[in-house]
């Protein structure tokens, strides 16, 4: 599915103690339909801190490719 021009956001879960997952998420236009998953990592890191900065690191790559609706 194509990427509109909504907003895109980095989130980190914890579903375990201790194991955070970075995901990119993309805001959903209308309040009842649920944000769209763009990446995620595919494995955990040890803090929050180092999941937000590879879940940014990737946002970053994601905003510099020639073209979002391209995708």
């Amino acid at each position: 599915m194509p990427l509109s021009t909504q907003p895109l956001l980095v989130r980190v879960k914890e579903p375990a103690a201790g194991l955070f997952y970075w995901v990119v998420t993309q805001l959903a236009e209308k309040e009842d339909v649920p944000d769209v998953r763009v990446d995620a990592s595919d494995h955990p890191y040890p803090t929050h801190e180092a999941a937000m900065l590879a879940g940014s690191a990737c946002l970053k790559a994601i905003k510099t490719l020639p073209s979002r609706s391209s995708l």
